[in-house]
Parts: structure tokens; C-alpha cells; sequence
């Protein structure tokens, strides 16, 4: 089930049947290429709103298509699309760090993430693995890679 209103790309063109394949390789590279269409321009062109609502649509179509698709059986250590939106979520964290995003924008990325913290994805098997949850707003955010 959906929490939020299904993206046509992600949905018609990324997460789709013909993508899978060992270790979801296809799915995360084509997350990376949506990140470097849509949501990294936005964050470059202080379209913060649009980021977020573009990059919980995409967490939010990982969690339902890592359940429908049985996502689980086609890796055994390494889930590319989690990599890729840990990556893409790294996008973010300077805007925060330097306070662009407005205390709505991170309300909004804060309730989304706790919607997503709540799919049988995350609660079963952790995916996404490499986005922090919580305190955003403090701007103490952690970050995966140096």
C-alpha cells in the first residue's frame, strides 16, 4: 500500500518487472538517473518542497515494490536501490546542515520518513537502511560517507 501518491516514472518505468534482476542493479542505477533528473536540480535550484515530496515517492515505491516483488530474493548482501537512496539521501544533508530547507519542508520530510519507518519493508527487513528517522530539525543529522 501506498502512502504517498505514486510517481508515473517510478512506477511505470523503474519499478517494473523487466528491472529485476540480481541485486537490483537495474532498479538502483534507473534511481540514481531519476535523482539526477529530478530531485538533485531541485535541491541546486532551492526547490526543496518538490526534493522531498519527489524523494518520499521514491522511498515510499522501494518499500511496497521490496514486499510486492519480493525484492529480498534477488540479493544476498548488497540491495542496490538502498544504496541508492542512502546515496541520494547524502544529497540532502548539506541543504539541512546549512538550514535551506524550511522548518515546513522539514516537517514534511520528517512526517514522510515516519510513514515510511512504519512499511512491512523497513519494520521486516530494514530497507531503507541508510536514512536517519528522526531530530532533522536539529540539523545534527548523521551522514554514511565521507
Amino acid at each position: 500500500m501506498h502512502h504517498f501518491t505514486p510517481d508515473t516514472v517510478l512506477e511505470g518505468e523503474i519499478f517494473v518487472s523487466r528491472n529485476l534482476d540480481w541485486e537490483c542493479d537495474q532498479i538502483g542505477q534507473l534511481l540514481f538517473e531519476y535523482s539526477e533528473k529530478f530531485i538533485e536540480p531541485a535541491l541546486k535550484d532551492g526547490m526543496f518542497f518538490l526534493a522531498v515530496k519527489w524523494y518520499l515517492q521514491m522511498l515510499d515505491s522501494l518499500t511496497v515494490h521490496y514486499i510486492q516483488d519480493v525484492h529480498w530474493t534477488y540479493y544476498d548482501d548488497l540491495y542496490f536501490p538502498d544504496q541508492a537512496v542512502s546515496y541520494i539521501w547524502e544529497q540532502f544533508v548539506p541543504h539541512i546542515r546549512m538550514g535551506k530547507l524550511t522548518e515546513e519542508d522539514l516537517k514534511a520530510l520528517e512526517d514522510g520518513l515516519a510513514m515510511i519507518e512504519q512499511t512491512e519493508a523497513y519494520q521486516n527487513y530494514g530497507i531503507p537502511s541508510g536514512i536517519p528517522f528522526k531530530n532533522l530539525i536539529g540539523n545534527v543529522i548523521p551522514i554514511f560517507r565521507k
